[in-house]
Order: structure tokens, then C-alpha cells, then sequence
């Protein structure tokens, strides 16, 4: 699994950036409705010049199965992450690509993971990660909002075996070495909270953000 991600890229200068500073994976964002959105075209150019190590994830919002199974294989993807309202029967379909099921989180709290996560194991099917989101205005991610980090750290309690946690929602190189900390997850997620304007990218704060992510990490394992 990797531990820091950063979502969202869409040029070269972006990939040596995330190369740089040292991150275990870049998200390409297939969205289009994103602002961050990249077209399989290119992220299949930009995806040839990723260095061997770090993870390419593919970020995809109700997207046709078929559409999803060939741009994951024309791009390489390594990650499959769903951050739209798929149901456990996707991940059986999608089988064997590793999927992370995205959760944006609202008053309801965990128990739509629960239950998403109950109805996989009557379909005996379980998503290779689950991530961690804010719910803003309908969106479905990249909103630069944060959400009550005490309900993600109870999330290794929801039940037996939970799958690795994956968090995200307006982490940025000031908060997620607090983020890290508080809620221990096995990897964090970040787009807007190193970006200059929507879907640029500033290596600067990609070099704060994995410095204080990693040093996070290292403190858990350190204790």
C-alpha cells in the first residue's frame, strides 16, 4: 500500500515534482467534470514518464465498466479508485484490479461503510483500500474541506479486518502531519491543499506536504 498520494496531476512537471519530493503514488483524475480532469490520452504520455515505484491511480465517478477496464489498461494503471456511488457489484465486476472505494463522509458517519463493506462480504468481494472524504455540496472530491478526523480514527474499530485506510479532504502540508497522527491511516490523499489555483500544482507545497507526511509516519513508528 502506498502512503502519500498526490491527486490531480496533469503534466510532466507535476510527475517530477511528486518524483522529487519523494511520493509513493500520483492520481490521474478521470472525471470530467473535474477541474483536475485529464484525458486518458494524455495521462497515458504522462503516465510512460512516471518513475518505477510510484503507483498510478486512476480516479473514476461512475464510469462504464468496459470505459474504466480500457483506459486502466492503456494508461497502467496500478489503482483503481472509485470515488462516484458504486455499489459492491462494480468491485466483483472490476475483479482482479485493486480498487479503492471512496466514502464522502457526512452525519451519517461510517455507516454507509459498514454497510457497503457487509454487502461485499455477502458478494465475496472487498475493496483493496477504503478512503475517506468530506461530503461538500454534492461533490465528489477535491473540495478542499476537511471532516471530523475523531470518526476516521474509529474506523479500524468498525469491524474485523476492515480494509487499509486511505484519508483525504482538505489535507494540506500545514494539517497532515495532525491528520497522520490523530488518525493513523495506512496512506493520505491530497489535491487542492497543494495547488497554487484549482488544478495547478505547486511543487513547493508537494515538497511540504510528503516532507510532513513522512515525518508523521516516522513519529507512529518511532513510538
Amino acid at each position: 500500500m502506498f502512503r502519500i498520494k498526490i491527486c490531480g496531476v496533469r503534466s510532466r512537471q507535476d510527475v517530477v515534482a511528486v518524483a522529487e519530493a519523494g511520493a509513493d503514488a500520483i492520481g490521474f483524475n478521470f472525471f470530467p467534470r473535474s477541474v483536475r480532469y485529464i484525458s486518458p490520452r494524455d495521462a497515458s504520455q504522462i503516465g510512460a514518464n512516471v518513475p518505477r515505484g510510484i503507483a498510478k491511480v486512476g480516479v473514476f465517478v461512475d464510469c462504464p465498466i468496459g470505459e474504466l477496464r480500457e483506459i486502466a489498461f492503456r494508461v497502467g494503471l496500478h489503482w483503481i479508485q472509485l470515488h462516484g456511488d458504486e455499489t459492491p457489484d462494480v468491485l466483483a465486476k472490476l475483479r482482479p484490479l485493486n480498487c479503492i472505494k471512496a466514502f464522502r463522509i457526512d452525519a451519517r458517519g461510517l455507516e454507509p461503510v459498514r454497510e457497503f463493506l457487509v454487502a461485499c462480504e455477502k458478494l465475496k468481494v472487498t475493496p483493496s483500500a477504503v478512503l475517506l472524504d468530506a461530503s461538500e455540496n454534492g461533490e465528489y472530491g477535491g473540495t478542499g474541506q476537511t471532516f471530523d478526523w475523531k470518526i476516521a480514527a474509529e474506523y479500524r474499530n468498525l469491524m474485523p479486518d476492515v480494509p487499509p485506510l486511505v484519508l483525504s479532504g482538505g489535507l494540506t502540508p500545514e494539517n497532515v502531519a495532525k491528520a497522520v497522527e490523530t488518525v493513523r491511516p495506512a496512506a493520505v490523499d491530497v489535491a487542492s491543499g497543494v495547488e497554487d489555483e484549482p488544478g495547478k500544482k505547486s511543487p513547493t507545497k508537494i515538497k511540504l506536504f510528503v516532507a510532513a507526511a513522512k515525518a508523521a509516519y516516522e513519529g507512529i513508528h518511532a513510538g
